[in-house]
């Protein structure tokens, strides 16, 4: 079943087993990372799977914790959200690079 929130304005839609097993492996609420995309300094990555564009952004909460949120765009109506997690290392360094 589909979840749609209203963040900021911006309508995140995801599917609500998913977020609830997301959550159980990764400690990340959907609603939190919703919080990401309107971090100043994100950072965009291709994440895209098997021919479907997915996009990545890595970015701070405004409790300035730092996820890897993966996504798509529906016709510009609304983001899914497909996962979410705390940024890696790697992510770290390309967040904290490109933000300079």
């Amino acid at each position: 079943m589909d979840v749609y929130y209203l963040y900021r304005g911006e309508t995140f839609v995801w599917d609500g087993l998913k977020a609830a097993k997301n959550r159980a492996k990764h400690g990340v609420r959907f609603e939190t990372a919703c919080e990401v995309f309107f971090d100043r300094a994100f950072v965009l990555e291709d994440a895209s799977v098997d021919g479907e564009t997915r996009v990545a952004v890595i970015g701070n909460t405004t409790e300035s914790r730092l996820l890897y949120v993966v996504h798509v765009e529906r016709e510009d109506l609304y983001l899914r959200l497909i996962s979410a997690r705390e940024a890696t290392k790697r992510e770290e360094k390309i967040y904290y690079e490109d933000s300079r």
